[in-house]
């Protein structure tokens, strides 16, 4: 009985007490705290990276369709650019591209749009002609990748990025997204969240 009486003391000896429990609880908290922020900013890097590769693909097909505007020598507007996703993407004056099907109107005065709907859709046409495997896009904040505005004279669309969880209704107040520019065919970020950009 002696012996299982040390053999006991000796083995509860090497458990932990309560004091050590509360150093562990403690020093896990502390790294939790240093940790997350960390985590958080890496997420929200993830999401501007995301946005970068989504404008330089925009950036690199708008200068393969200008090329093959050239080639087709007019130096006017295009209606149906050859080569272009199912040779319909509708160019300007200058170039770039402003929808599929655009009115006469729209084609003669430069404006983003579409024939037989509501203009800001020009916006969508020209993302999904211009991304292989576009991430997604609509013109509401439900649940796409990305909510798309037409404005200043109907010649920019503002993409607002909002798989990252931004909420803010209209383009003005988000934190990220990508800017096309019909009159120049210039592709930058926009938003809040990155220094010195326009808004959306």
């Amino acid at each position: 009985m002696q012996r299982f009486m040390t053999q006991y003391r000796t083995s509860a000896a090497h458990g932990f007490t309560l004091i050590e429990l509360v150093i562990v609880v403690l020093i896990l908290g502390i790294i939790a705290v240093i940790v997350t922020p960390k985590f958080i900013n890496f997420t929200d890097d993830s999401h501007q990276v995301s946005v970068e590769n989504t404008a330089a693909a925009l950036r690199a097909s708008i200068v393969s369709h200008q090329a093959l505007w050239n080639i087709d020598g007019s130096g006017a507007q295009v209606r149906d650019l050859v080569g272009s996703q199912g040779d319909a993407l509708d160019m300007n004056a200058q170039g770039y591209p402003i929808g599929l099907n655009v009115t006469n109107g729209q084609l003669n005065n430069n404006r983003i749009g579409v024939q037989g709907e509501n203009n800001i859709h020009g916006c969508r046409d020209i993302w999904n002609s211009l991304l292989t495997q576009a991430p997604t896009v609509s013109n509401n904040n439900d649940g796409a990748d990305y909510e798309y505005y037409r404005h200043t004279g109907g010649r920019l669309c503002g993409f607002v990025y909002r798989k990252a969880g931004d909420t803010v209704n209209g383009r003005a107040n988000v934190q990220l997204g990508i800017l096309y520019d019909s009159r120049v065919g210039s592709i930058s970020l926009c938003g809040q969240s990155v220094a010195g950009t326009p808004s959306c």
